[in-house]
């Protein structure tokens, strides 16, 4: 379930109360990170300067990506936050399916 803010939910304030991660959008990363000349996670970490598997853990939804990272992948890809991540928000516990 994705989530995205209107007018009418700020004026209303319907926002869901769940809890709310980060997570790489993993096919747009590979894209942008190849782009700019970095297909392997080894390549990406030596430039973001974390483990590989540290950058393979975040990719494929496993480990959270720090700000560090997000900010790494931003400057190095030169692409807006929503193109390489997303918020995703957890539906809260006893919420009809």
């Amino acid at each position: 379930m994705q989530y995205r803010a209107t007018v009418h939910d700020m004026q209303t304030d319907t926002r869901p109360t769940g809890n709310a991660t980060l997570a790489v959008r993993s096919t747009q990363w590979t894209r942008h990170m190849a782009d700019v000349g970095l297909p392997t996670f080894a390549e990406q970490a030596t430039r973001i300067g974390v483990s590989p598997t540290t950058v393979g853990r975040v990719v494929t939804g496993k480990t959270t990506p720090s700000p560090g990272i997000i900010s790494a992948a931003l400057l190095i890809t030169g692409r807006q936050f929503e193109d390489l991540f997303e918020v995703v928000v957890a539906a809260r516990q006893g919420a009809a399916a």
